[in-house]
């Protein structure tokens, strides 16, 4: 699946209620794929990338916008049907903590390969020496 807003979990679409309160929606299935949603909606992602209420230009790219590539500069996580945000949020922070132990774990690696390597010069070297031929 394509990292980009159209199949990121926090598509999402702000309403503003008579009494002023702000409520998010994730987009459904059908408004993904066609790329629209009711007029009273505004557009946004919910982690604050980009926002159709600041920018009212977007509304005429946003078919652009939901298909640009976001592979590592964004919160991208795929969407899960019936998932809140704020589940969304924690899987996000999980799989990004994992991410980073993954790194850590590969650079932890190669320090041990270097090091290895290290003794076993040193033991050649060692081993020449005490030969009497270094």
């Amino acid at each position: 699946m394509k990292p980009c807003c159209q199949n990121c979990h926090f598509l999402a679409k702000d309403y503003v209620a008579a009494n002023g309160q702000m409520l998010s929606f994730s987009w459904d299935e059908e408004e993904r794929k066609n790329f629209k949603i009711k007029k009273h909606y505004s557009a946004k992602c919910h982690k604050g990338v980009w926002d159709t209420g600041v920018d009212p230009t977007l509304k005429g790219k946003l078919q652009e916008v939901l298909l640009e590539g976001r592979k590592n500069d964004c919160f991208f996580i795929e969407y899960q049907p019936s998932m809140l945000f704020s589940a969304a949020d924690e899987r996000f922070r999980i799989l990004n903590d994992h991410r980073q132990l993954k790194r850590s774990h590969l650079f932890t690696q190669i320090g041990l390969v270097i090091a290895a390597f290290g003794l076993f010069a040193n033991i050649v070297i060692e081993i020449l020496k005490s030969l009497g031929i270094m």
